[in-house]
């Protein structure tokens, strides 16, 4: 009995982890200056957020890197119907953050209307 105890903690503190919501950050993200977050939703591995400044940010974090110290997240931000930006990020403890890839980034900062 005593020697499944630690495995039962372990595997309690795993599940608990790996179903951790995405509202756990909510005190960070409101104190961000002039961000105003209108909704969070999903899991601290994967979610989104809604805010005043853009339509959706959603991210999607690789746990496999985790074991190398590092974390690597897929970030999708939508702005509105035409721009948004998808990109891989990846942080390490012994290493600066930096953006692995930028793909389909579809930003237009003028639109026209009829001629």
């Amino acid at each position: 009995m005593k020697k499944k105890l630690p495995l039962f903690v372990l595997v309690v503190v795993f599940f608990f982890i790996a179903n951790a919501p995405a509202t756990l950050i909510t005190p960070y993200v409101k104190n961000i200056q002039n961000l105003s977050i209108n909704h969070i939703n999903g899991s601290l591995w994967q979610g989104s957020i809604t805010s005043n400044h853009f339509e959706k940010l959603s991210w999607d974090i690789n746990p496999i890197y985790l074991l190398l110290g590092q974390i690597s997240a897929g970030i999708v931000i939508k702005f509105d119907k035409h721009n948004h930006l998808n990109t891989n990020t990846v942080m390490g403890l012994f290493t600066d953050p930096y953006i692995d890839d930028t793909r389909r980034a579809h930003v237009y900062l003028f639109t026209t209307t009829g001629s």
